[in-house]
């Protein structure tokens, strides 16, 4: 059993955790476009990802058109994606939430309406009080949710696929919605979904977003961009953001956060500092 003092201190590091994480409006858009988000802070970078994408051959592609019905809130933020998680609704898996502070332990949930699928959250501390929340759910209790555990909605999109299909495609979107700030690792708990399919899902990402940071990397071998120069002259260390192969972070000259640099575009831009501009704006955002 845990002492009083230290289940405290425990609950709080989680809820501090989840109020620290970003609130991006929406998912930032693919490419150079991204530039013109608003930068997170340095370990907390804007997604710049469509919800819908997904890169796993076996699960089906959304259809034309549907990404605009379809939405994705990482860590629901949104006051109306706040609430209990649906008495009917599927239960599809638990992974670890690794925020690099602290770590977390999160169920996820598929709900199906007759015309939309949405994906719902049940943040915990620990995996020994994920499993005690289930296990009061599998019995019948009306409040199996503990009241200082959140639960939220954090994606959406209209119904199709196979319930596992449909389940599969929620959590790689929310995946990369998260990426960069989280990351899920082990252990997993199984539900409608394996703990191999949860390997799986994680697994394929992983790999598409390395891939797109050697990608990123040997664009610049030959002709590093003067953006890319500057940045590393001023030790800002910039980076391969991850989710494609033409946006790169650095450290913000001003301010404990991230920027984003554009390669192609010789740009920079820094949502915090609302800042952005070529090279020479760079220069002189770092000296004043």
């Amino acid at each position: 059993m845990f002492e009083p003092a230290i289940l405290t201190a425990s609950i709080k590091r989680g809820a501090d955790a989840l109020a620290n994480l970003p609130f991006p409006g929406k998912v930032a858009p693919q490419g150079d476009a991204a530039i013109r988000q608003r930068s997170g802070s340095r370990d907390c970078q804007p997604s710049s990802v469509k919800p819908m994408e997904v890169f796993l051959s076996n699960i089906p592609e959304l259809s034309a058109g549907d990404s605009e019905k379809s939405f994705v809130d990482p860590w629901g933020h949104a006051p109306n994606h706040q609430g209990r998680i649906p008495p009917n609704a599927l239960f599809l898996g638990v992974w670890e939430r690794d925020l690099g502070i602290t770590e977390l332990n999160e169920a996820l949930f598929l709900f199906r309406h007759d015309k939309r699928d949405l994906l719902w959250s049940l943040t915990t501390d620990a995996e020994k009080f994920t499993r005690e929340s289930l296990a009061a759910r599998a019995s019948g209790d009306f409040y199996w949710v503990n009241s200082k555990w959140r639960c939220c909605c954090l994606a959406g999109a209209p119904r199709q696929f196979t319930e596992r299909e449909a389940g599969r495609v929620l959590l790689c979107a929310l995946v990369r919605a998260r990426f960069p700030h989280e990351f899920p690792r082990p252990p997993y708990i199984p539900g409608l979904l394996s703990t191999d399919e949860l390997t799986d899902i994680v697994r394929a990402i992983a790999e598409e977003l390395k891939g797109n940071t050697l990608a990123a990397e040997a664009a610049q071998l030959s002709h590093e961009a003067p953006i890319l120069k500057l940045a590393r002259q001023l030790d800002l260390h910039p980076r391969v953001a991850g989710h494609n192969s033409s946006v790169w972070t650095a450290d913000c000259p001003r301010r404990k956060q991230s920027i984003m640099i554009s390669p192609s575009g010789n740009e920079f831009g820094c949502g915090y500092c609302r800042r952005k501009g070529g090279p020479l704006s760079f220069r002189n955002s770092s000296t004043t």
